[in-house]
């Protein structure tokens, strides 16, 4: 008998991948007006804030449940995440990135070692991000201690914000110093800390309500529309503000994100045709940007047909490596 599974969850993750693919293939760095603006900080900047939220709550899921041993399934978790982030790591930095050269420069393997902790290549700092923020999270889940997880994780997305859209409000020279000397270390805010943890975190908090009282699903619809008018009326307000690190996050972004989840999870089911789309989801976040590269080195595609070509080659690709079924390869596609 097969699983229910939270099939518009599964449904909006696969949306969520190809909308990263939209980011990496159809440019619109330069380009103003409504349109690019929406597409910029709605399109492409919902989805991995949609993931790390995903992935709190199913994980949360499975972390609350009676009999499950929290240590074991989270030592589990990250060991299935550490096999893809150093797959796709190695080829991209390995094969796609100039790597022949480098091996005699010091600098070099500083610059490596640097990248693929703090700032993984492309798809990649999601992944170690949500490794990162459920380390963090074990101690709190452990000890239950849900108040102190999503205070720290306010905290976090707090300085997230300033780093980013909110910039404005706090800068002067001592700050811009002291962010200066952190990018130079850490290289970005867009990590496990800052903007993993926080969203992890929600995901697991909206497990937790889950299990402890009916939830009303029309007032959290609610939640979700105010919340995404509020960013709308945010992303135009502070469209010109001066930022330090560009960013698609906003207040609206912690209200928004969770609420939608919290409302997606109402629908489950087992539907057979539908069981696939997670595991796709996945598969095209992972292989997409190798396929990327390849098509950009090789042939002349740019914006939608570069679009369409990495997404019916992903596809296709993953078709076929899942018909084959075999655990090794599934290992870094699933």
């Amino acid at each position: 008998m097969k699983k229910d599974r939270y099939y518009l969850i599964d449904l909006f993750k696969l949306l969520g991948a190809i909308s990263i693919v939209a980011t990496h293939t159809i440019a619109t760095g330069g380009r103003t007006g409504v349109f690019y603006t929406l597409l910029s900080k709605i399109v492409y900047g919902l989805p991995v804030p949609f993931f790390f939220v995903c992935s709190g709550f199913l994980l949360g899921s499975k972390l609350l449940k009676k009999d499950t041993v929290i240590k074991d399934t989270i030592t589990s978790y990250i060991k299935r995440l550490i096999i893809p982030l150093c797959f796709w790591c190695f080829v991209s930095q390995f094969f796609l990135y100039d790597f022949i050269g480098g091996y005699n420069n010091v600098n070099f393997w500083i610059t490596l070692v640097q990248n693929f902790f703090f700032s993984p290549w492309s798809a990649m700092w999601y992944v170690m991000g949500l490794i990162i923020a459920i380390i963090i999270i074990y101690p709190f889940i452990k000890k239950k201690k849900f108040k102190e997880l999503i205070i720290l994780s306010l905290v976090m997305y707090l300085v997230s914000l300033l780093f980013g859209n909110y910039y404005f409000l706090i800068k002067n020279d001592t700050v811009t110093n002291i962010f200066t000397v952190y990018k130079r270390i850490f290289l970005t805010t867009r990590n496990g800390l800052f903007y993993g943890l926080p969203f992890t975190s929600f995901g697991i908090l909206i497990a937790y309500l889950k299990t402890k009282k009916d939830i009303n699903y029309n007032k959290v619809l609610m939640i979700t529309i105010v919340s995404f008018i509020t960013l709308l009326f945010e992303i135009f307000m502070l469209e010109k503000k001066e930022v330090f690190e560009v960013s698609s996050l906003y207040i609206s972004n912690i209200f928004l994100v969770p609420s939608f989840v919290l409302y997606l999870s109402k629908y489950k089911a087992s539907i057979p045709d539908l069981s696939k789309l997670g595991k796709y989801s996945v598969g095209i976040y992972f292989t997409h940007q190798c396929i990327n590269y390849i098509y950009k080195t090789f042939t002349s595609l740019v914006g939608i047909k570069l679009f369409c070509a990495v997404i019916m080659t992903s596809l296709v690709i993953l078709t076929v490596l899942y018909k084959l079924n075999n655990k090794h390869i599934n290992k870094v596609i699933s």
